[in-house]
């Protein structure tokens, strides 16, 4: 399974392409924060608006694609923190009755 950090990468280089500022290995370390910042956002106006309707990504459907992988990602850590957690509270007698 891809990593958080890893499809976030993903996005960033996404950014890069579809900005026209071409792939990652040739972008500067400015250039390469930029693309950084593009993918946050992405990623906020994602988490703002889950359900509502975006206009860019309406129109990207591989952006679309990707963010609901980094979400799909992002799920699965909390659901494993969770369940760590849980297993804890049992083991420790906290979540007993």
């Amino acid at each position: 399974m891809a990593t958080l950090d890893s499809k976030f990468d993903e996005i960033a280089e996404h950014f890069a392409r579809k900005l026209g500022y071409g792939e990652w290995a040739g972008l500067s370390p400015e250039d390469q924060a930029k693309m950084r910042e593009e993918a946050e956002d992405a990623v906020d106006a994602r988490n703002e608006a889950e359900n509502e309707d975006i206009e860019p990504l309406k129109r990207d459907g591989e952006l679309r694609r990707l963010l609901g992988e980094y979400d799909d990602i992002a799920e699965a850590i909390l659901d494993e923190r969770d369940e760590r957690l849980t297993d804890k509270e049992k083991d420790s007698g906290l979540g007993s009755d």
